[in-house]
């Protein structure tokens, strides 16, 4: 078996782990979706194209509990480049090389996160330096962004903003009040 096989093999063994439960189990991995056009999108992209390796449904409910539920996939091949779905399906594909990889990725107007795994730190710096993207992580998921970093996209992700400490600037209009001195101090007699 062949290292493009192992890791398919290996990711479609991770992926099998997130089981569908109640949200408001510690143990739960995989929640329902957030709303009804997620669903919806999760259900359009599992019926469009690529080969499944192992293939995503839509459940309905998890441990007695209705709501946007689906089992996760993992396809071969790729979303089209204008869609970004923000549902439990992991594309899969292969690249004769690095080049190739960076090319693909960089053919989408998308740029919210990008995970990177490697154990060259030199190659980690090289893909960082050709990815127009917000957040890059490397050897972690691309979930759970610590607030306190800047977090907003590029391209046509997210609102191409910095987010963390400095989002308030983005999302308050600003005002300055200068007060003199002793201005409400009750009048001298």
């Amino acid at each position: 078996m062949g290292n493009a096989a192992k890791f398919e093999n290996s990711l479609g063994q991770a992926i099998a782990n997130f089981i569908p439960g109640d949200p408001l189990r510690e143990e739960t991995k995989l929640g329902p979706l957030i709303s009804k056009n997620a669903l919806e999108r999760f259900d359009k992209l599992v019926h469009e194209y690529r080969e499944w390796i192992m293939p995503g449904r839509v459940i309905g409910n998890a441990e007695e509990k209705d709501g946007w539920y689906v089992v996760p996939g993992l396809r071969r091949g790729s979303t089209p480049l204008d869609i970004e779905s923000f549902v439990p399906i992991a594309d899969y594909e292969v690249f004769e090389d690095l080049d190739e990889a960076v090319a693909r990725h960089n053919a989408s107007p998308f740029g919210l996160a990008a995970s990177i795994f490697t154990r060259d730190e030199g190659t980690f710096r090289r893909i960082t330096d050709e990815l127009p993207v917000g957040n890059i992580y490397a050897n972690l998921p691309t979930t759970f962004s610590p607030s306190t970093l800047p977090f907003g996209g590029l391209g046509q992700s997210g609102n191409s903003h910095p987010g963390g400490r400095g989002f308030i600037r983005f999302t308050t209009v600003e005002q300055a009040l200068q007060v003199a001195r002793d201005s409400f101090a009750a009048p001298r007699s």
